[in-house]
Parts: C-alpha cells; structure tokens; sequence
C-alpha cells in the first residue's frame, strides 16, 4: 500500500508539470521559473492536504472529532494570516503558494502525530469510553431505544413515534 501511495504522490506532484509542458504547444506555457514552482507547491499542498483529510477520517473513527476541527481552524487561520502577509506585502504568488504549502505540510505532520498517539491508547481504553458516558447512556439512552423497539415490534405507531421523539430529546 505504501508504494501505491508514493506512485500517487509522485504522480500528483508531476502533474503540474505535465500540465505546464502541454501549454507549450498551445502558446500558454508559463516561461517563469517561479510561477511553475508556485504551481508545485500548490500541487505539493494539495497532496498534503489529502493525507490530513485521512487522519481526519480516522480522528472522526476515534469520535475525536474535536481535534479534526481545531487542527483545521489553526491551519486556515494561520493561513489567513501568514498568506495575507505574504500577499500583502506583494511578494507575488511564490512566497503565497510556499506558505501554504508549509503549513499544509504541518497540518499534516501534527494529524500524523496525533493519529499515531491516539490509535496506540485506542485499544487500552474501554469501547464506550468513560464511566460517566457509560451511565449516561444506560441511564438515557437505552430504556428509550428498547421501548422503541418493543413498540415496533407489537406495531404500536403512537408509541413509535413517541419513543423516536424521546430518543432525539435525549441526543441518541
């Protein structure tokens, strides 16, 4: 699977390339040096970017999906603010596309790291989690489910209905 993966990436990074050399027979091949470049970068990020979305995945399997929200604000917010320099400054698109590309690149290191972490202690801990999520839901939860089924079962409607709505109420 991994050579798979490098025959992607290698893939997706020289398709830019590609992509600017098939220019040159219509006329449109971008001659600087740094625009292709930029173009990488930007390929290079997009590939970060979709390693990220698969740790994401797996934070999400991991019902953490907390940390896939706050790596995504830290790296669009520093890329607000690091690229709106970049570009205000008016270094033009190659200091813009490195920035993005550094932090695509971090945001992905920091989600394999974290990954990494949380899958290792995955399996020491209990499946539902703490005592506390554990009651609550034996507690809440559960009566609710199984009056829900029981009503299905004997083909009462009402009572359906009313376990449905009680079962919404109470988050499940």
């Amino acid at each position: 699977a991994s050579l798979i993966g490098l025959a992607a990436a290698a893939l997706a990074v020289q398709m830019p390339g590609g992509w600017l050399a098939q220019g040159a027979n219509t006329g449109t091949i971008v001659q600087d040096s740094t625009m292709r470049l930029a173009v990488w970068c930007f390929a290079a990020a997009g590939l970060c970017g979709s390693h990220s979305e698969f740790f994401n995945h797996v934070f999400r399997g991991l019902a953490r999906s907390d940390l896939e929200s706050t790596l995504a604000v830290l790296s669009r917010g520093a890329l607000l603010i690091f690229g709106g320099l970049a570009l205000w400054f008016g270094h033009g698109l190659l200091p813009f596309a490195l920035v993005t590309l550094t932090l695509a690149l971090a945001t992905t290191v920091a989600s394999a790291g974290l990954a990494r972490r949380l899958v290792a202690t995955a399996g020491r801990e209990p499946a539902m989690g703490t005592t506390a999520r554990r009651q609550e839901f034996v507690a809440q939860v559960l009566p609710v489910a199984v009056e829900q089924v029981h009503a299905c079962r004997i083909g009462d409607q009402a009572s359906f209905r009313l376990a449905a709505d009680r079962l919404v109420a109470v988050g499940g």
